[in-house]
C-alpha cells in the first residue's frame, strides 16, 4: 500500500526554517480498520512501550480522534529523584535530579522545536505517561513524605516520547501515521525526510498484516476470585468522617477518598482495555503498556 507523503519535500524544506522538529505523514481510509485493530498490528512484540488514548462521549460515540504509539523515541522513568532516560538508539542515563522529575520531562523537551501543521490534529507526537500520586509532594510542599513502604513498586513517572504516531480521524474515516523528523539527528533536510519515509512506510506495513482476533463476549464474565480492598471497611469510613470535618472546618473543599481494589489478572494489557471501553467508554480512556507493567482506564 503506497501513499504520498505530506508536506512534500519542497514543502518539508521551506519548513526546516520554522523548527527543528517537522511532521511528515500520510494518510489512509479508514473503513476497514479500528484503532485496536491497529494498536494490536502496531506492537513491536518485544516489550517496548506503546499506548493507545481514546475519548468517547456519553452516548457512546467516539471523540473525533484515537491516537496510538510504539517504539518511541526515549523513555524518562523517575522513582523518587532518580532518573532514567532510556533512548532508541539503546543508551541509558542514570541521574539524581536536582530539581524535580517534571523539570527534567521539560528540559528534555525543551531540546525541541516542533512545528505545527494545519491538516494534523493538535497532538501530532510528543510525551505520553502518567504521574503517580505520590508526585504531588514535588509540588506541594506541606504534603507529608511517602510512606516507608512502596506496596506497589511502580515509578513515581513515566513518560514515552513518541515520534512516530497513528492518529484516527473517526470524523472523516481517515488514518494518518506520523513520523516527526528531528532536523538535528540527521545529516541533511534530505536524509531526514528518508527517514520519515521508511518510518511510514514500515508502519503502513504493519497496519497491512492481518490480523486475527479471537470474538469478545458482550456479556462480563465474573472472576472467581473477589476483589481485596486496601482498606477495611472501618478504615474507609474513617477516612471519610475526617474529609467531612476538614471541609467544615475550611482547611479543605473537596478531597477523594482512596481505595484500592486488587484481583488477579492472567489477560494480556489490552484485553482489559478491550472489556473496560466497552462496557464503560468515557471521555477519557487509554492503555499505556510498559515494558514490565501496564495502566489501562477509562474515566470517568
Amino acid at each position: 500500500m503506497s501513499a504520498p507523503l505530506l508536506p512534500s519535500y519542497d514543502e518539508f524544506l521551506t519548513l526546516t526554517a520554522q523548527g527543528n522538529l517537522i511532521p511528515v505523514y500520510a494518510e489512509l481510509t479508514a473503513d476497514y480498520e479500528t484503532p485496536l485493530s491497529a494498536f494490536e498490528k502496531i506492537a513491536e512484540g518485544d516489550g517496548t512501550p506503546r499506548f493507545l488514548l481514546e475519548s468517547a462521549e456519553a452516548t457512546g460515540f467516539s471523540g473525533r480522534y484515537s491516537f496510538m504509539g510504539a517504539r518511541p523515541r526515549a523513555v524518562l522513568t523517575a522513582r523518587g529523584r532518580q532518573m532514567e532516560v532510556r533512548t532508541s538508539d539503546g543508551r541509558i542515563n542514570w541521574f539524581e535530579t536536582e530539581t524535580d522529575p517534571l523539570r527534567e520531562v521539560q528540559d528534555f523537551m525543551a531540546a525541541y522545536r516542533p512545528v505545527t501543521l494545519p491538516a494534523l490534529p493538535v497532538f501530532s507526537g510528543g510525551a505520553v505517561g502518567y504521574l503517580a500520586y505520590d508526585m504531588v509532594r514535588w509540588f506541594e510542599p506541606t504534603v507529608s513524605p511517602p510512606p516507608a513502604q512502596d506496596e506497589l513498586g511502580l515509578p513515581d513517572m513515566v513518560f514515552v516520547v513518541a515520534d512516530t504516531l497513528v492518529i484516527f480521524d473517526h470524523r472523516y474515516r481517515l488514518l494518518q501515521v506520523v513520523a516527526n523528523v528531528c532536523l538535528d539527528d540527521h545529516d541533511g533536510p534530505e536524509a531526514a525526510y528518508e527517514w520519515a519515509r521508511t518510518r511510514i512506510r514500515e508502519m503502513i506495513a504493519k497496519l497491512s498484516v492481518p490480523l486475527h482476533v479471537k470474538p469478545m463476549a458482550a456479556t462480563p464474565v465474573l472472576s472467581a476470585t473477589p476483589p481485596v480492598s486496601n482498606t477495611t471497611r472501618e478504615e474507609y469510613l474513617g477516612m471519610v468522617g475526617k474529609a467531612k470535618e476538614y471541609i467544615q472546618a475550611g482547611d479543605i473543599f473537596q478531597v477523594v477518598p482512596s481505595q484500592r481494589f486488587e484481583v488477579e489478572y492472567t489477560g494480556r494489557p489490552v484485553e482489559l482495555y478491550r472489556a473496560l471501553r466497552h462496557v464503560n467508554p468515557s471521555p477519557y480512556m487509554f492503555c499505556l503498556e510498559f515494558a514490565d507493567f501496564a495502566l489501562v482506564g477509562c474515566s470517568p
